[in-house]
């Protein structure tokens, strides 16, 4: 189950990077960004950032219920949502970063 879930949370945090640095729009929209640099790299983040917030929890909520109702095993639900929503918040702000600085 581990090895499921850990495919399953790196894959959410490939997809989560790719669309933050390739969800870039036409030359005339990046330029644009850059030009109202503060407001537009908070909200690309932040958008991001909700997004692999749900993919989290849905993930999270899989896993909690696999191991509480089928192997009635102990789950630590605020941890596992802490720690993965921190590394959510890096990869959507290294992606950022990429996407307005490269």
């Amino acid at each position: 189950m581990k090895k499921i879930n850990s495919l399953f949370f790196v894959s959410v945090l490939i997809i989560l990077f790719f669309i933050n640095f390739f969800w870039i729009g036409t030359e005339e929209e990046k330029i644009e960004l850059i030009e109202q640099l503060p407001n537009s790299f908070f909200k690309r983040f932040l958008i991001l950032s909700f997004l692999g917030f749900v993919f989290i929890c849905f993930l999270v909520l899989i896993n909690y219920v696999v191991n509480r109702i089928v192997k009635k095993e102990e789950f630590n639900l605020k941890k596992n949502v802490l720690t993965r929503f921190i590394i959510v918040i890096c990869v959507s702000l290294i992606g950022t970063l990429i996407f307005f600085f490269i």
